[in-house]
Parts: C-alpha cells; structure tokens; sequence
C-alpha cells in the first residue's frame, strides 16, 4: 500500500518551503495526487524519495497538479 505525505509533511522532511513544494508539483517534477477530488493534494512517499535521490519521476497513472 502506498503511502502519501502531504506538502507540508514533504516541506518538513526536505527542509524546504512549502511553496517550493508547490512549484515542484506544478513543474511536474514531484508528482502528486489529489485523492477524492480534494482541494488538497498528496505526494506518493516513493515519488518523493525518488526525487530527493535526483531521479526522474517515472510516470504511474497519477494526475499532476
């Protein structure tokens, strides 16, 4: 089961803003989701270590917002 983090929780464990979470979402770098059609989005926990290593995303379906 995946597990998915939330901008902030991903802001906290980069040491980054949270508004450069957001931009990395809006560039397609992090992919995230937004579950149920929530204005809140969530980031897949192996996207974001994926990124934190310095690979791409690979692409699994999810809506980047």
């Amino acid at each position: 089961m995946t597990n998915y983090l939330t901008v902030a929780e991903v802001a906290e464990l980069a040491k980054l803003s949270e508004r450069t979470i957001r931009d990395w979402i809006a560039k397609g770098k992090l992919p995230a989701v937004r579950p149920g059609g929530v204005r809140r989005v969530r980031i897949a926990e192996h996207e974001f270590e994926r990124v934190m290593r310095g690979a791409e995303p690979e692409s699994s379906g999810e809506i980047a917002v």
